[in-house]
């Protein structure tokens, strides 16, 4: 699952610990990432 913060300036990295706060049955389906967009 990509997560993107979405607005500038926002940092995605955080982003990627959501997988934990799921379901299980859909957190552990799927690799999470979260990432910067360029200029943060």
């Amino acid at each position: 699952m990509l997560v993107n913060p979405g607005g500038p300036g926002g940092s995605g990295l955080g982003l990627a610990t959501l997988g934990k706060s799921v379901p299980n049955n859909v957190g552990d389906a799927y690799d999470w990432i979260g990432f910067d967009p360029r200029g943060v």
